[in-house]
């Protein structure tokens, strides 16, 4: 009988303790779980972008001074000093310069240079020295070109060919093709706007001489942004 109540007993107050934890108010409860965002970093360090060769760079470096240089020219314009502007150590000269030293290590200026030697060398029937200069710029180019095909004008396809009509003797073949790769190469954007600065400069020694301030500022502008473009086809080739 004693262990009877004992047990009805004990059942009342696990009874009676449940009831109390089930009228505990909400605000005594435990909180829900507060989502945490997936902020995974990837492990090891960011990839590093290819350096520019250093022909670019210095090119780059260049089309620096000559911006200065035509910003320096277009103050001498605004104190209308035409005669400095005319010095052979004058802003005018010495953008002229600055561009004539970029193009030298604009990539697309040593190839229409390279392509014009072998030219030669084929109008000059020298089948052995145009074959192994050809041969050796397909092999300068080819990994330019797998690095920023878009930037390129001709193939490597279009040298090879070239190539192999110099091997059969077909030299007036050979030159008309060399015509046309030279040609593209022209008119790739990089020289059209290193062509169209050059024109500027000679349009802005003209006006300088003539007084002509109205003129050579809108000639400086006009440069200024072509060297500004020039600068971009270099960091980014289309």
């Amino acid at each position: 009988m004693r262990k009877s109540l004992a047990l009805f007993a004990l059942f009342g107050l696990v009874t009676l303790g449940g009831c109390r934890l089930s009228r505990q108010p909400e605000s005594l409860a435990p909180p829900p779980p507060i989502p945490v965002a997936d902020e995974t970093v990837p492990l090891g360090p960011p990839p590093e972008e290819p350096e520019a060769p250093p022909e670019q760079l210095a090119a780059l470096d260049y089309l620096d001074s000559l911006a200065d240089s035509l910003a320096q020219a277009r103050e001498e314009v605004k104190q209308e000093a035409f005669e400095r502007l005319l010095r052979p150590e004058g802003p005018l000269a010495m953008a002229n310069i600055s561009l004539s030293l970029a193009e030298s290590d604009i990539s697309q200026a040593g190839t229409l240079r390279e392509l014009q030697r072998i030219r030669q060398l084929v109008s000059e029937q020298k089948k052995d020295e145009a074959v192994k200069a050809l041969d050796k710029l397909i092999m300068e180019m080819e990994p330019e070109i797998r690095r920023k095909p878009a930037g390129e004008v001709i193939s490597i396809d279009s040298l090879q060919g070239v190539l192999k009509t110099i091997l059969a003797e077909k030299s007036e073949e050979a030159m008309s093709r060399l015509d046309e790769i030279m040609e593209s190469v022209a008119d790739s954007p990089m020289l059209k706007e290193a062509r169209e600065i050059r024109t500027d400069l000679e349009e802005g020694l003209s006006a300088a001489a003539r007084k002509r301030g109205v003129v050579l500022e809108a000639v400086l502008e006009d440069a200024s942004r072509r060297v500004s473009r020039l600068k971009e086809l270099l960091e980014k080739p289309e």
